[in-house]
């Protein structure tokens, strides 16, 4: 019955080297320019890019909002009877971003 290898602990044969996982310093010269990650830190955006990120969370906040079922039913029947006319200037007010 075959009972599976087991190391013995002993050290290789002479002339055969041992497996180094680390390249020498020889076999890899050092490159002139490394590269890294970089993090930078930076103030809270201010004026026109702060204006946009504020409208961009408000609007995303819009759209996770659904809509009750309420508001459905209320919503169909009004398509249903002809009555639902949407309003064009919120629709352009809301494409352009002004609130």
């Amino acid at each position: 019955m075959f009972s599976g290898i087991k190391p013995t602990g002993g050290f290789p044969l002479r002339g055969i080297s041992t497996y180094s996982a680390r390249p020498t310093a020889a076999e890899h010269p050092k490159l002139e320019q490394q590269n890294y990650d970089q993090f930078l830190f930076s103030p809270a955006p201010s004026g026109e890019e702060g204006q946009v990120r504020s409208l961009a969370n408000q609007i995303s906040q819009q759209v996770r909002i659904r809509p009750t079922r309420h508001e459905l039913s209320a919503l169909q029947q009004q398509v249903a009877e002809g009555t639902y006319w949407p309003d064009t200037g919120v629709i352009a007010s809301r494409m352009l971003l002004d609130p």
